[in-house]
């Protein structure tokens, strides 16, 4: 598998968090492991990693990494997602997210975290929004 331009493929809006266990970029096009993030756990010998998902096509998700470097449209097929614990969207609301200065390491941002699990919406004749 490579990475996959959005704009080349059949897509919808779909907003929501998932856990992935691997990622393709354009930056990495081949794919690379996820980073795990505080208070996900390690499950069938995988790390996870938070993503917030913006787009949908029928096998991947296209969303942002919860932590690092920023970096859009990041691809996650939908195979190597897996649902959140209880316990994990339990921790994970306790902490904060924080945005800090490249330049100056001053604290811009605080954000509370808020997990919305992401669900499925593709071939769901009442979406309007498919490209």
């Amino acid at each position: 598998m490579k990475y996959k331009k959005l704009e080349e493929q059949n897509y919808i809006t779909n907003e929501g968090d998932v856990l992935a266990s691997y990622s393709y970029h354009i930056l990495f096009p081949e794919g690379r492991d996820s980073i795990c993030n505080n208070g996900i756990e390690e499950v069938n010998g995988k790390q996870w990693e938070v993503f917030y998902v913006y787009y949908e096509t029928k096998d991947a998700y296209y969303g942002s990494p919860m932590e690092g470097l920023g970096l859009v449209n990041v691809m996650i097929l939908k195979k190597d997602t897996r649902q959140f614990l209880p316990e994990e969207i339990e921790k994970l609301e306790k902490g904060k997210l924080e945005l800090e200065s490249v330049m100056t390491g001053e604290l811009r941002h605080v954000w509370n975290i808020k997990i919305n699990p992401v669900v499925s919406k593709w071939g769901d004749k009442n979406d309007s929004k498919f490209n």
